[in-house]
């Protein structure tokens, strides 16, 4: 549901809203519908630090961070 301009989602990350403004005569009412779908964020991994040189061969950095990354 969607109040003035915050978006308050239930137990699903799913909204559907209509928002409307009313028209003046001779105008009509306008009307836009809104489907919001909040996607659960990826794990980043955990903090973690490594040491790098010029000289050093590259690596892939997702090695080198803790936890599950994805």
């Amino acid at each position: 549901m969607l109040l003035l301009g915050h978006l308050h989602l239930g137990p699903t990350p799913r909204a559907c809203t209509n928002y409307v403004v009313n028209g003046t005569a001779p105008c009509a009412n306008d009307t836009a519908f809104v489907t919001v779908v909040v996607n659960q964020a990826p794990n980043a991994g955990t903090n973690g630090t490594t040491g790098y040189a010029s000289d050093q061969a590259s690596f892939q950095l997702i090695a080198r961070l803790g936890g599950s990354p994805q």
